[in-house]
This record gives C-alpha cells, sequence and structure tokens, in this order.
C-alpha cells in the first residue's frame, strides 16, 4: 500500500510536468522535490494531491480572467453602441465595465483566500445573468408608467413575502432558498425599486415602496432599511412632493424599528467584514476588495462629471451602493459583488439598468421638438441638474 501511494505520488507529479507550461516547469520540478523529501509517503501523496489542485486552481483563474478580458474588449465595442440607441446614456456600458472589474477582484480575493471553486463559479454565474438582463432591458421599450409602478408593487410584495416566510437565521428572514442556492431578494430588488421610484412616482408605486419597508422592519434587516432612507433622502432633496415625502417617513420609522430590534448574526466567511479581513490575508487582496468596493461608485461620479441632464438618478444610484458599502463596513452584512454572493451582483446590475433607463429619458424627451412655450423639463427644476450657459 506504502508503495501504491508513492507511485501515485510520482504519476501526479510526472502529469504536472507534462501538463504545465514551459514557464511554469520549475513549480512541477520544485514539487517533485519537495515530495521526494517526505519520508511518509501518504504525506507525500497528500501534498503532491494538494499542489495538483492549487494549480489547477490557478490555471482555471487565469484561463476565467483572460475570458473576462475578451468579454471587457467586446462589449467596449458593444454598448457603445446600444448607448446610442438607447439615447446617449452612457451609464449602462460603463456601469457593466465597472461590474465586471469589481467581479474579477472580488475573484481574485476570493481566489486568494481558499474560498471553495463553487463559490466563485457562482459569482460568475451572477454576473453573466445580470449583465444580461441589463443587455435584453435597456433595449426593450419604455413600459407605461402605471406599469412601472406596479412592477415596484410587485416587487415589494416579493420582499414582504420573504419576511414573513423566507428562509430565517437567528430570527432574521432575509432570505428565499432555490435549490442549494440562498438568494437575498432586498440585496437584488431594492437598489432597482428604489431607481424606479426616483423616475416614476404615484399612488401605487409609493405603496410599493411602503410595503417594502414593511417588510425590512419586519425580516429585520438594518443595512437595506438604511440603505432606503439613504436614497430617498437624496430623492426628497432633488425632487420633492408628497409621493417622496410619505414614502421617506416610512422608510425612516422602518429604519428605526430594524435598529430596536436584535440583529445577533454573526459574520459570514468570505461575505461579510471582508473589508478588513480582506488586509489580515495580504495587502493586495485589501486593495483589490477596496478597489472593486470603489468601482461601484464610478458610474455615479460619472454621470454626474459628464452629465448632461438631470443628475438625480446618479445621486440616487451613488446614494444607494454607498450605504451598502458603509453597511458592511459597519455590520455584518454582504460586501457587495467583491464578495461570495450573486445576490449583490445581480441587484448592482439590475439597478444599472433601472439607472440607465431613467438616465435616457431626458434626452429623449430634448430630442422630440418643443414649443418655446412648452414648460420647462421637470429634471430642470432639480437642484443636481447642471448649471448650463
Amino acid at each position: 500500500m506504502s508503495a501504491v501511494r508513492r507511485q501515485a505520488c510520482r504519476w501526479i507529479c510526472d502529469l504536472l510536468l507534462d501538463v504545465l507550461p514551459e514557464r511554469q516547469e520549475m513549480w512541477a520540478h520544485a514539487i517533485r522535490a519537495e515530495a521526494d523529501a517526505i519520508a511518509d509517503d501518504g504525506a507525500a501523496l497528500l501534498f503532491a494531491l494538494d499542489a495538483l489542485r492549487g494549480i489547477v486552481l490557478l490555471s482555471l483563474s487565469e484561463r476565467l480572467f483572460a475570458g473576462f478580458a475578451g468579454l471587457l474588449r467586446r462589449l467596449s465595442r458593444i454598448m457603445p453602441a446600444a448607448d446610442q440607441a438607447a439615447g446617449g446614456s452612457s451609464a449602462g456600458h460603463h456601469g457593466i465595465a465597472c461590474a465586471i472589474g469589481a467581479v474579477c477582484l472580488g475573484l481574485a480575493y476570493l481566489h486568494a483566500a481558499g474560498a471553495p471553486l463553487h463559490m466563485l463559479a457562482i459569482n460568475v454565474g451572477a454576473l453573466l445573468a445580470g449583465v444580461a438582463a441589463v443587455m435584453i432591458w435597456t433595449r426593450m421599450p419604455a413600459a407605461p408608467a402605471h406599469e412601472r409602478g406596479l412592477a415596484i408593487l410587485f416587487m415589494s410584495f416579493a420582499l414582504l413575502a420573504t419576511a414573513l416566510g423566507g428562509a430565517a437565521v437567528d430570527g432574521a428572514s432575509r432570505w428565499m432558498t432555490m435549490g442549494p442556492l440562498a438568494i437575498q431578494p432586498s440585496l437584488i430588488l431594492l437598489p432597482a425599486m428604489i431607481l424606479l421610484f426616483a423616475h416614476d412616482r404615484g399612488p401605487v408605486a409609493t405603496a410599493g415602496v411602503l410595503f417594502a419597508a414593511l417588510a425590512l422592519a419586519v425580516q429585520p434587516d438594518r443595512a437595506m432599511a438604511g440603505v432606503l432612507v439613504a436614497g430617498l433622502t437624496v430623492l426628497a432633496i432633488a425632487r420633492r412632493d408628497r409621493f417622496v415625502l410619505v414614502a421617506l417617513a416610512a422608510s425612516a420609522l422602518a429604519f428605526l424599528v430594524a435598529m430596536i430590534r436584535p440583529d445577533p448574526l454573526p459574520a459570514v466567511p468570505y461575505v461579510d467584514r471582508i473589508l478588513y479581513t480582506a488586509f489580515d490575508l495580504h495587502v493586495a487582496a485589501g486593495a483589490a476588495v477596496a478597489a472593486g468596493a470603489a468601482l461601484l461608485l464610478v458610474p455615479a461620479l460619472h454621470g454626474l462629471r459628464f452629465g448632461s441632464h438631470d443628475r438625480t438618478p446618479f445621486m440616487v444610484f451613488g446614494a444607494v451602493w454607498l450605504s451598502i458599502i458603509v453597511a458592511a463596513a459597519l455590520g455584518n452584512y454582504p460586501t457587495p459583488v467583491v464578495g461570495y454572493g450573486g445576490s449583490a451582483i445581480l441587484g448592482y446590475l439590475l439597478s444599472l439598468g433601472a439607472l440607465a433607463r431613467a438616465a435616457r429619458v431626458p434626452i429623449a424627451a430634448r430630442a422630440a421638438p418643443r414649443s418655446p412655450e412648452a414648460a420647462p423639463a421637470r429634471d430642470a427644476r432639480s437642484p443636481f441638474a447642471p448649471h448650463l450657459a
């Protein structure tokens, strides 16, 4: 039996020498020398197997990054044309590029931290699904305002269903299970809901936000309740009306309830608190996580810097995702996009779709013929609108 283990160890070393490229053959020779120096045959075999696993993961990571680089190049050629068709908004392609960059940096951290391979695969799958959803959404014709209000209402029902019948952990009910996966609907739906509400408000949409605030208080979820307050506060500064004020008052009450209720959930490895723990692993891993989190705010900053129309959607988008990042820094809440979890990735990309749709409408309105007597566009009344010469 001992001879079999030693022979298996040699086969693995030979395999590494055969499959590794020439520039990495020194690794195979080093592994063989290290294995030969181990007296115990079983320990030598385990060492060789561990080396094989590490090299396979490294090879997969390299191929993954090469694939993402190719996808990014393709998007850089495709998305400008899509944006032109969508009315000139650059929120789409800049946002998708930032999402891809943030996910790649997160994958680098997860690999360096030794996260299981299926976690990396789930993040990649969520990214691909989210990019496809954004590209389809931005090409679809705009739905009537009342249908967008109904969409907000249905999304709030999903949050309320999660709070009342979702998977509960230590008294918190924030997740829905889909086979082996556990998703967080609030992280997927709420950012897009706030962007949709910023664009189209009315009784139905406001009712949807009220139900969402109730769901976040019941779950309870301090982080997402705070995100709702932050997004609506920025919206109230820009476009104060009775719908926004009612929604803001309800969200503030929900946030207060969520803060009062206990939230004993511990930090989950590779998901929570990684803005700090990544630096404990290695300064490069910490820098990757910090840079990935910063990338999430680039679409908002780009819109504020270069936007030629109302900038309220960009302000709301920035407030929402900055709040999610701050919550991850202050408590045991998911670190968006760079940490493990497809919910934040999907939520970020869906909110990008809502941002792109909101950003392109004022441009389309300006392109239409208008009489001199026409009333000024509502976006021009926003304090976040640029001062035009």
